[in-house]
C-alpha cells in the first residue's frame, strides 16, 4: 500500500537464476529507489531494496500545496527597446528568450501560458503534478486518489511532470495572482484577435495606411 493505493510488483526468475521485478511505472516515478525494471541474482537483496524504498516513502513527511507554473518566452525584434537595442532581460542566455538566445532572423514570437500544479515536497525533494478540476472525476475515481493529492477543487494527476524546467517561475496559488495572469492572457488574446481581424480584412492596406490602432 503506497499513498492509499495498492500496487502489484511481480518478481520473476530467468534461466540464469537472476531475479527481476516489474515495478508499475507510476510507482517508479513517485518512489525514490524504484525503477520499472529491477534485477538482482539474490531474491532477498532485491526484496530488501524494494521494501526499504517503499518504507522510506510511506514514512516520509509529505507536504503538498497548489502552485502556478508560468511559462513566458519571446524572440526576435519584439525583444528590442524603442531605441532598437535588445532589452536587458533578453540578453545572454536569458530564460525568457525562446531557444535560449536572441536571433534577429527569427521574426517576432511570444509564448505565454500558465497552469495550476500540485507541488509535492517529500523531505525536501520536490515534484510537480498537473491538476484537473475535481468536477471531472466520478466519486469512484476520487476514492482511488491519495487524499494528499486532492486540494480544494483540484486533483493531481498520477504521474509527475517530467519537463517542469519549462516553467520560468513557480508561484504560490493565490486568487489575486491567478486573476492577474488571466488579465495578461486576455490582453494577449485581444491582440491576437485584433491582428486576425485586421490582416484578414479585404481593406487591410487602407486600414494600415491610416495608422489603425488596437482599441483598448
Amino acid at each position: 500500500m503506497v499513498g492509499g493505493n495498492k500496487y502489484e510488483i511481480i518478481i520473476n526468475c530467468n534461466s540464469k537464476g537472476v531475479f527481476s521485478a516489474n515495478v508499475p511505472i507510476e510507482l517508479s516515478m513517485n518512489v525514490a529507489g524504484l525503477q520499472t525494471k529491477m534485477e538482482n541474482p539474490k531474491l532477498d537483496e532485491l526484496e530488501s531494496v524494494i521494501y526499504k524504498a517503499l518504507a522510506n516513502y510511506n514514512n516520509s513527511f509529505i507536504k503538498t500545496r497548489l502552485v502556478i507554473g508560468v511559462v513566458f518566452g519571446a524572440k526576435g525584434d519584439i525583444c528590442k527597446n524603442d531605441d532598437g537595442l535588445i532589452h536587458e532581460k533578453f540578453l545572454g542566455k536569458s530564460p525568457f528568450v525562446i531557444n535560449g538566445f536572441y536571433c534577429s532572423l527569427d521574426g517576432s514570437v511570444m509564448n505565454f501560458f500558465y497552469k495550476i500544479l500540485l507541488e509535492e515536497d517529500i523531505n525536501g525533494s520536490k515534484k510537480y503534478f498537473s491538476t484537473n478540476r475535481k468536477i471531472k472525476y466520478s466519486e469512484s475515481s476520487l476514492s482511488l486518489v491519495p487524499k494528499y493529492k486532492i486540494i480544494d477543487d483540484f486533483v493531481a494527476e498520477n504521474m509527475p511532470i517530467s519537463d517542469v524546467g519549462k516553467y520560468n517561475v513557480i508561484l504560490p496559488y493565490k486568487e489575486e495572482i491567478l486573476e492577474s495572469l488571466k488579465g495578461i492572457e486576455n490582453q494577449l488574446r485581444k491582440a491576437a484577435f485584433f491582428l486576425t481581424e485586421l490582416l484578414g480584412n479585404e481593406k487591410v492596406e487602407l486600414l494600415l495606411s491610416n495608422n489603425v490602432k488596437m482599441i483598448e
